[in-house]
């Protein structure tokens, strides 16, 4: 019945300690909605945390995410992100990766469709040695959709043998789609290794006509080459049902 919501989280993961959260937003009803919330990780010594972080706010929800990561000596964060259906996304992510050996993930799929508006950033901050992160997202715009992503990899001075990379790969499926991606790529290491990538294109048509030759209409062609996209962020998820309301 309230259709404001402010929520905070703190997922504080001791040592030695492993813990899996699953997050699910979802909102039904065309009723305007608002909601801002900020998850706070604090992954200790040898510890492992997974987040899985569902948005499905529905079409008139505007939607502020804040998320905050602070990884110890050896510390393990998995993130996964799928964010589905809000008009309205402004989404932050912060990682300070002090520890050393320390590794964070993100797996992330977006969706935007209709007026959608979806401005995403992520910063990646290396401190300790022999660190790592892996950052992969994976999109679909479409209709009169617009999204600005916005990545950056920085590599701290001490930060020596760490190994980060950076991707974004959307698809683009109508010409008044706006899609920008700006990814960074800071070192203040001569010892590390860094990468990153974005690709923003329409689908292979000759996919299309192979699959369509097969018996699949142009709409299951084009929904299979997207799902495939999708895949591996949504088969990390362990339970069925939260499965089937992304698919």
């Amino acid at each position: 019945d309230n259709p404001e919501l402010v929520d905070v989280h703190d997922i504080i993961c001791k040592e030695n300690d492993e813990i899996e959260i699953v997050l699910n937003y979802e909102t039904t009803g065309d009723k305007e909605k608002f909601r801002s919330s900020m998850v706070r990780i604090h992954a200790m010594e040898n510890s492992k945390v997974t987040v899985y972080l569902i948005s499905m706010d529905g079409k008139e929800t505007t939607s502020y995410e804040s998320i905050y990561a602070k990884l110890e000596e050896n510390a393990n964060i998995n993130l996964y992100e799928y964010r589905l259906g809000a008009s309205k996304v402004v989404s932050n992510t912060k990682a300070d990766v002090k520890g050393d050996f320390s590794n964070f993930n993100i797996d992330s799929i977006y969706f935007g469709y209709g007026n959608d508006d979806l401005d995403i950033d992520y910063d990646l901050i290396h401190y300790g040695k022999e660190s790592k992160s892996d950052l992969m997202v994976n999109g679909a715009l479409k209709d009169n959709a617009t999204k600005l992503f916005k990545s950056t990899l920085d590599f701290k001075q001490g930060s020596k043998k760490s190994n980060g990379s950076e991707e974004e790969y959307v698809i683009l499926l109508s010409d008044d789609v706006h899609s920008q991606s700006v990814p960074v790529l800071l070192s203040g290491e001569d010892d590390i290794a860094g990468n990153h990538a974005a690709s923003a294109g329409k689908l292979d048509m000759d996919i299309i006509f192979y699959l369509m030759s097969r018996g699949l209409t142009r709409e299951e062609a084009e929904s299979l080459v997207i799902n495939t996209r999708f895949a591996s962020a949504i088969d990390s998820l362990k339970d069925e049902k939260h499965k089937e309301a992304i698919w």
